[in-house]
């Protein structure tokens, strides 16, 4: 009895040990942090307390914190910093190493259900580990690993998170248009692939409004300008600069044409 009462305390000591020594991860940073060299600027990182981060004056970008590591999701690019203190130092290999400075500013605090923020965290760096895993984002393969990986990104994006839900969108595509390619395949261009269509509208209704330009690309790319148009109008009512660019884009296109 004494011999299994040591062994079940020996093993919940070792389980307590690992626990505390895991990093957590959350998505509470808040503040501005400027560029140290030029301390006189605003420009720079606005993180929110909440998961996002204003980088540029228009771009926007997700953010998870795991112990002193910052890493920033932003469209195909991940960046990654180290926190030391009230400075957050750039790490990543294709970037040169700056240092930013918290600044005071008065950045609004948009953390209001702190349980939530926290798993949207959790699944940010799960969607990370993937993607650092797979450095060169091709989920072309039939093999186990790859697989997995494709499965973990669906679950993901099931869970809610809109940047696996993108990668998704972006396989999606991609097979879409291999088959497309096939001699053999009985669609047409014009035919929509309702798979595609309908991650689309959930990336959306997940708060993403760059599933507009998502969709709208993809309008495009099946030769369908007149919803591809429809997308970009919403998306850039919605704050999805690229769906602006591509609007301007066609535009110049148009006029090219006339011409």
């Amino acid at each position: 009895m004494k011999n299994k009462f040591k062994k079940i305390l020996l093993s919940n000591l070792i389980l307590c040990s690992v626990c505390s020594c895991s990093p957590e991860v959350n998505n509470k940073l808040h503040g501005l942090y400027v560029i140290e060299s030029d301390s006189k600027t605003n420009v720079g990182f606005q993180f929110d307390g909440n998961g996002k981060v204003k980088y540029s004056d228009e771009g926007f970008g997700y953010f998870f914190t795991k112990g002193d590591s910052l890493i920033i999701c932003s469209d195909n690019e991940i960046f990654r910093f180290k926190i030391q203190k009230n400075k957050i130092i750039s790490v990543s290999e294709n970037n040169k190493k700056e240092t930013w400075v918290k600044k005071n500013a008065i950045i609004p605090n948009n953390r209001i259900n702190d349980a939530k923020a926290k798993n949207t965290a959790t699944l940010l760096n799960e969607y990370y580990e993937i993607m650092t895993d797979n450095l060169s984002n091709d989920f072309s393969g039939n093999d186990k690993k790859t697989i997995h990986q494709k499965n973990k990104l669906i679950q993901l994006c099931d869970q809610g998170l809109s940047q696996a839900c993108m990668a998704h969108f972006g396989i999606l595509l991609i097979d879409d248009q291999l088959l497309r390619t096939n001699p053999n395949a009985k669609k047409t261009a014009q035919t929509e692939n309702s798979a595609i269509v309908a991650l689309g509208n959930k990336i959306i209704s997940q708060g993403e409004p760059k599933g507009y330009s998502l969709l709208g690309i993809y309008y495009q790319i099946i030769g369908n300008k007149k919803k591809a148009i429809q997308q970009y109008k919403l998306g850039a009512e919605n704050g999805d600069k690229t769906a602006s660019l591509e609007l301007i884009n066609i535009q110049k296109q148009d006029n090219s044409d006339s011409n």
